[in-house]
């Protein structure tokens, strides 16, 4: 190998991309891998790195690269959801859970209105389900309230949290709920909440074998 090569990451990149038009893939997440190792700047080389390892069925390749990508840009919507699909492939779901959970409260701590927010109803769904997937049923259903809440822009309206029970999603037709007299009587709030959301509320709620 000529000398020069060793030290030069422009060419190793070069040779990564060739070898992945040629379809020698493992070739080419050896040179990306190369190309890192010289210039741990090229973001470019890790995120092709990560998208072919995941492209040809290499999760732990991929979770690591997607990782220190995440690592150089904490909250990183784009990366993350890469990456927890990976997760949740490997069944690493506390790590999935903790990831996206520490997104969501960054979003929600610099974004008082949905309208900026990038943290969206899918992202909620899936942390929902992470939830209740790992039988935290409480976690689960305080996602969907108060993240469709947030999502709403309501998140001011904290005095929906004295509620055990649901009726702040309530619909029209659905039998009265006590009167709820901590704080104030609360009625049913009528605000939406999608099928999908309430399917995981439901789940939530049936699991813990509540309302």
């Amino acid at each position: 190998m000529a000398a020069h090569l060793r030290h030069d990451a422009d060419e190793w990149d070069r040779l990564a991309r060739q070898s992945r038009e040629h379809g020698y893939n493992q070739q080419a997440l050896y040179r990306y891998g190369k190309v890192h190792s010289l210039d741990p700047t090229n973001v470019d080389a890790l995120w092709d790195r990560a998208l072919l390892a995941k492209d040809i069925g290499d999760f732990r390749t991929a979770r690591n690269v997607f990782t220190a990508i995440l690592v150089r840009f904490p909250h990183d919507l784009t990366v993350l959801r890469e990456l927890y699909t990976i997760l949740i492939e490997l069944f690493e779901l506390p790590t999935c859970a903790d990831l996206l959970q520490a997104v969501f409260e960054h979003y929600q701590r610099i974004y008082t209105t949905p309208s900026e927010a990038v943290f969206t109803k899918p992202d909620l769904l899936v942390l929902a389900h992470l939830y209740n997937a790992l039988g935290d049923h409480d976690k689960a259903a305080h996602t969907i309230r108060r993240g469709t809440r947030w999502l709403q822009g309501r998140a001011e309206q904290r005095y929906w949290d004295l509620c055990e029970d649901d009726r702040e999603y309530d619909v029209d037709g659905w039998p009265g709920r006590s009167p709820i007299w901590e704080g104030g009587r609360i009625q049913a709030g009528r605000f939406e909440l999608d099928a999908n959301a309430r399917h995981r509320l439901a789940v939530a709620r049936i699991k813990m074998g509540g309302d």
